[in-house]
């Protein structure tokens, strides 16, 4: 075999054609190398993420109205309670299967006057299926409660479900209110007995100075609910005083009750009475304003404080002072 010797010439020719092709070959490589950085993610470790997963929060608030615009915890007899539950989840997994239940306690009323207006008057749980309740959202379930008889009523709103997370977790929240099914109204009305032109005891609005009279005070409660410490504070202006031995304020209680007691009742109201003993000292008007206070038993509420408005009214009277007159008339024949 023969062997083809290139001359030296001839092979720095070739070197010559060679040095431009590796040169090119490297720029593209580098290129390449470019563009590949370019379109190629790169991922830097992350911390690993403890999540808490799923939570559940509950709220409940009681409503007047069907469209929860006006909250309340007081209501009167057969007026339909609103109840809402906000149930939220303010994790960062979803919470699953959530379970709401609502259940009331009444104390003292009897079976059969309380009861959920939508599906009959069960006492026991009532039961809605929310599914799933995603991270940093919320749910909101509502149910009405009716009320025949006086009494106080606690809502109790639970909430279970569990963790879309490993290991599955159960999260259960509760949320409670109580609602007042009654309050007490108080009522005065004032009277004042004297002594007649004729002599006679009876209701007047004149009485004689010197001479003493009564003022009689009635206080019906005209409410829905019990009311206990009732009182009632007697106030004059003008020439009159109280009897020796009076005082100016005085429990004011139903007869067979305990003491400041007046019960209530839809068909015949609570009455109570007191009576002051008075002098007058001398002529000129004599204004009896008196003022009730009292206690709701329901809600332990001050009937003139506690509520948004007051539940009693005051009564006043004017009682108009006169001294004898004598007119002596002589005949002449």
């Amino acid at each position: 075999m023969s062997k083809r010797v290139l001359s030296r010439g001839r092979v720095e020719a070739v070197n010559k054609m060679l040095s431009p092709l590796l040169v090119v070959a490297m720029l593209l490589f580098l290129v390449a190398g470019a563009l590949t950085a370019l379109v190629t993610p790169t991922f830097s470790p992350q911390p690993a993420h403890a999540s808490p997963g799923g939570f559940l929060g509950a709220t409940v608030q009681t409503f007047k109205y069907a469209n929860f615009t006006v909250e309340k915890t007081i209501f009167g007899l057969s007026e339909n309670i609103y109840i809402n539950a906000t149930i939220y989840n303010p994790g960062d997994a979803a919470t699953d299967n959530v379970i709401v239940n609502i259940t009331w306690v009444a104390t003292g009323i009897p079976v059969g006057n309380i009861g959920w207006v939508e599906g009959g008057g069960a006492a026991s749980p009532h039961t809605q299926s929310l599914g799933s309740i995603p991270a940093g959202t919320n749910r909101t379930v509502n149910w009405t409660l009716n009320c025949t008889a006086p009494g106080p009523v606690k809502v109790i709103v639970d909430a279970a479900g569990t963790d879309s997370d490993p290991p599955y977790a159960e999260v259960t929240a509760q949320a409670t209110a109580t609602i007042a099914q009654r309050k007490a109204h108080l009522v005065t009305n004032v009277t004042v007995w004297g002594v007649l032109k004729d002599g006679s005891w009876n209701e007047t609005d004149t009485v004689w100075v010197c001479e003493n009279f009564t003022v009689n005070v009635t206080v019906n409660n005209t409410g829905n609910g019990n009311a206990t410490n009732v009182s009632a504070t007697i106030n004059i202006t003008g020439n009159a005083t109280l009897l020796a031995g009076e005082v100016a304020t005085k429990p004011v209680t139903e007869p067979g009750q305990g003491v400041g007691n007046i019960t209530a009742n839809a068909t015949h109201h609570g009455v109570a009475t007191v009576n002051w003993t008075l002098h007058c000292n001398g002529t000129g008007d004599v204004i009896i304003n008196v003022t009730v206070n009292g206690t709701d038993f329901t809600t332990g509420y001050n009937l003139r404080t506690g509520f948004p408005t007051p539940n009693v009214e005051d009564a006043n009277i004017t009682v108009h002072q006169k001294k004898a007159h004598l007119v002596v008339v002589i005949d002449t024949p």
